[in-house]
């Protein structure tokens, strides 16, 4: 039935059904008409309700998963790079940019985070070295040698440098038009492993005490991520020039000279440019000393060779950079700091500097394992917005792992929680994809046929969010995948591998429907559903479901205690496979649906109508028990309409519900009242009527009812006569005493334009 082609509201039916006049026959016809009127009423009115009471949890729904979109100048350029829309040499400059100085970017390319991890720039710019212009390297050879930086015993000059290179200040600067941090002091960690240079004047000053926790809180992370990995912590001093300043500043603070080749350099200094950096990790290439001396030489026409080698800052690759101002964003820098420090470890696995590993796995690695030692106590941190981006696209983010962007690594690290908490030896595994091709299908096949179970821990930890660590964290829920309305629905739906579909179930409108959801396995894969109930904010996994290829299950059962007492019931739908599409149906269908078709088909069985050309013939018996069963359905759905409406309407929506639904019953109940009454005084069991169409006539009224009542029995009397909206009506009803024939009523109606049609109804013993 068309809900938008229906032109009679509920108020016009209340207004056509009291105006009816009960008179003896004319009841009788009046209540074979009033249960279509009824159940119009009732079915449209109903159906109004619950849409809008639909719509309204739509909008909730849409507030709570409501996400704006946020990504990393590296995630734009990078987008823009594969795309063909920069040349190499804009790319390296661009992401330079967005490092060091982001306001030098397109408004377009900058980052819509607060933090950013730093982007490989050492990287890009030695594999790209060929390919760039002498502005380009000249840019990023200054930035990677940190010419905005000096190791000094002197630092009073601080925060600015004089412009001009000329003696006493040529120690402090290495070139013009720079503004130089001159470094005066250096801390050696417990371990050994980090030398940190910092200043305690100007705006990059900051207390030896703070470098002293920041050095605990390295060695601590660099332990963790030991024995996470299993690789040892190296450090090899690749020199590019160790100055006798260098040595003085560390002599001067009661350290080794020896230490300067042993422990790894950790710059903490305030950079002029305002770049969106916490810290970045320098890792060692295959270029550097002579490489970088020869690549910064236009930079400095100041110094010649010799002097540079004396007064240059960066005397050792790799090192790695703080910036004073992040230092109290404790729960970010520790983050940025333990990503970092795996990309070092990665390289000390590769043992091999010309070593690339692809950025799915590499970036997925470094991120897994900083969210796995960085011990952050909240959740709005740089990784948990990757997690973000993870959890907002679930539905086909890692459609295809192995052909994944560095940008895409950043968030697949969820996925490699799962792998490393599921699979034996996963985090093994993980390490060592970083050496392979195909990360994803040497990872595949490690895991044989426990992968599903991966995916089957990922697809419920998205929504309960179940890690002790809280890096791992999404602050956000997987947007719905569709709508199924709790009444009766199908819907289709389709994902690739590693992928999900969730649907989220109103607890209380699904209880109260009885609803039952059956999957239908239309594809050739494995399907998995993790079924989870939510009670507030707690999140509990109620059953893993499983359907095999052209099979199905039943999800959810409503009409059962468990499911009922959730306020909200949520499917995660994956399939087992590695590759390949999964196809599916969900169908519900709710008690009060099966109701109805239980009493449709009890009305069909019963089929008190029998038509023969222009006879149509009424069983009595079976018509009321077709009233019956039909008033009895009218009056259980009304209760549950109003019961589903109550829970979501304001006070005033449920005043004016109420009203509706009063109404409703008030109907209901008069006829049911009503029937059972003519029941008990109607003793006829068939009712014929004839329909005898006439057409155009001349003839008056009164000679159509002469004419008409020369067709009736002796015993005959005219019972109505009269207009009624344009037309005539006239009753006439004839008496047979003897014959099972008993009744019989002719009954004309002549419209205005002299159209007359006129129908016999017969009443039989």
């Amino acid at each position: 039935m068309d809900i938008q082609n229906n032109s009679m509201n509920e108020q016009q039916v209340f207004q056509t059904v009291r105006k009816k006049k009960r008179g003896c026959f004319t009841g009788c016809l009046l209540y074979v008409l009033l249960p279509v009127l009824v159940v119009t009423a009732a079915y449209f009115g109903i159906s109004a309700l619950l849409r809008n009471q639909q719509e309204k949890t739509t909008q909730q729904l849409n507030a709570r998963f409501d996400y704006d979109k946020y990504e990393s100048s590296e995630t734009k350029l990078t987008r823009a790079f594969e795309n063909g829309e920069l040349s190499v040499d804009a790319y390296v400059m661009q992401m330079a940019y967005s490092m060091y100085e982001p306001d030098k970017l397109d408004p377009s390319n900058r980052s819509d985070n607060r933090v950013d991890f730093p982007p490989d720039i050492a990287g890009l710019f030695s594999q790209y070295i060929d390919e760039l212009s002498d502005e380009t390297i000249e840019y990023v050879a200054n930035k990677l040698l940190l010419t905005d930086v000096g190791i000094h015993t002197d630092a009073s000059n601080n925060p600015t440098a004089p412009k001009q290179g000329f003696l006493p200040f040529v120690t402090h600067a290495h070139a013009s038009n720079y503004d130089v941090t001159v470094l005066n002091k250096a801390y050696l960690s417990p371990s050994g492993e980090f030398l940190f240079w910092y200043t305690d004047t100007g705006k990059s000053s900051v207390d030896d005490k703070v470098v002293q926790e920041l050095a605990d809180t390295v060695d601590s992370i660099v332990a963790e991520i030991e024995d996470l990995l299993d690789i040892q912590w190296d450090y090899k001093c690749s020199v590019i020039n160790i100055h006798s300043y260098i040595k003085a500043v560390v002599n001067k603070c009661g350290i080794d000279k020896e230490v300067i080749t042993k422990a790894m350099p950790v710059y903490i200094y305030e950079p002029s440019d305002d770049g969106s950096a916490f810290a970045w990790y320098c890792k060692d290439n295959t270029w550097y000393e002579k490489e970088l001396i020869k690549l910064v030489k236009p930079v400095v026409k100041l110094l010649d060779e010799n002097l540079l080698k004396e007064y240059g800052t960066v005397y050792s690759l790799p090192y790695i950079v703080i910036k004073t101002s992040s230092i109290t964003d404790t729960e970010n820098l520790n983050t940025i700091f333990a990503h970092e420090l795996t990309h070092h470890f990665q390289r000390i696995y590769y043992d091999d500097k010309s070593h690339n590993a692809s950025g799915y796995t590499s970036e997925t690695v470094a991120n897994f394992t900083a969210a796995s030692v960085a011990r952050n106590t909240g959740t709005d941190t740089a990784i948990n917005g990757h997690a973000n981006m993870y959890v907002q696209s679930a539905d086909h983010w890692l459609s295809s792992m192995e052909l994944s962007s560095t940008t895409a690594g950043y968030a697949e690290y969820v996925w490699a929680k799962s792998y490393a908490d599921i699979i034996d030896n996963g985090v093994q595994y993980l390490k060592e994809s970083l050496l392979q091709k195909d990360p994803y299908e040497f990872l595949c096949e490690k895991a044989g046929d426990s992968y599903y179970h991966v995916l089957e821990d990922l697809a419920a930890r998205n929504i309960t969010k179940a890690y002790q660590q809280k890096g791992f964290v999404s602050t956000i829920y997987p947007p719905e995948s569709g709508r199924i309305n709790p009444y009766l629905d199908t819907i289709k739906g389709s994902f690739y591998a590693n992928c999900f579909d969730y649907y989220y179930l109103d607890g209380k409108t699904y209880g109260n429907f009885g609803t039952k959801l059956l999957l239908n396995n239309t594809g050739k894969t494995r399907i998995f559903v993790e079924v989870i109930g939510r009670e507030n904010d707690t999140y509990t996994i109620i059953d893993t479901l499983y359907c095999e290829p052209e099979k199905d299950v039943m999800l959810v059962d409503f009409a059962e205690e468990l499911p009922s007492q959730y306020d909200e019931i949520i499917l995660a739908v994956g399939h087992c496979e590695t590759k390949e599409w999964a196809y599916y149906e969900i169908s519900s269908v709710s008690e009060a649906a099966i109701d109805w078709y239980e009493t449709a088909k009890g009305l069909e069985e019963l089929n008190p109508w029998e038509v023969n050309g222009n006879c149509i013939t009424i069983n009595v018996d079976d018509l009321i028990t077709g009233a019956e069963d039909l008033t009895g359905f009218l009056s259980r759905a009304i209760q549950l309409a109003q019961d589903v409406t109550d829970e979501e309407a304001s006070e005033s929506q449920q005043i004016l519900s109420a009203e509706l639904f009063d109404g409703l019953e008030s109907e209901i109940s008069r006829f049911q009242e009503d029937l059972k009454i003519f029941k008990d005084v109607f003793e006829y069991k068939t009712i014929r009527v004839y329909t005898m169409p006439i057409g155009k006539t001349i003839l008056s009224s009164e000679e159509l009812y002469e004419t008409t009542l020369k067709t009736m029995p002796r015993i005959r009397a005219k019972i109505l006569d009269m207009d009624q909206e344009g037309t005539h009506v006239t009753i006439v009803v004839g008496i047979q005493p003897f014959s099972d024939t008993q009744i019989i009523a002719h009954v004309m109606l002549a419209s205005s334009d002299d159209e007359v049609s006129m129908y016999r109804i017969e009443l039989v013993k």
